[in-house]
């Protein structure tokens, strides 16, 4: 059984996960444009605060709509990419994932 690598589990800068978003199918496109709308916030370390990120939503729920954003974009990206946040632990919001890059040129 393999392990993932420890940089799987660094936040990806926004370019990074941009560039794995153009090749996720599977995304709907509201979810595929809150992700976006997400990179935007990405500080140069890949990541944002819960908060910023509750400040984008127009919901009414906006807690409750980012919980179900967290599991229907990390249930259709199949791994590739997954959000992470749990304000219990603090205020961090990023993404996580295989920058397919990376592993090629680690590989060469």
């Amino acid at each position: 059984m393999s392990t993932p690598s420890p940089t799987s589990q660094r936040p990806l800068s926004a370019s990074t996960v941009r560039r794995i978003l153009d090749g996720l199918e599977d995304l709907t496109q509201g979810n595929a444009k809150m992700a976006r709308t997400i990179c935007d916030l990405l500080d140069d370390d890949g990541k944002t605060t819960i908060d910023a990120v509750l400040a984008t939503i127009t919901s009414d729920n906006k807690g409750e709509y980012l919980r179900k954003f967290k599991t229907r974009f990390n249930q259709d990206a199949g791994g590739a990419l997954t959000v992470v946040f749990d304000r219990r632990r603090g205020s961090e919001f990023y993404f996580t994932g295989s920058d397919p890059i990376t592993e090629d040129i680690a590989e060469y």
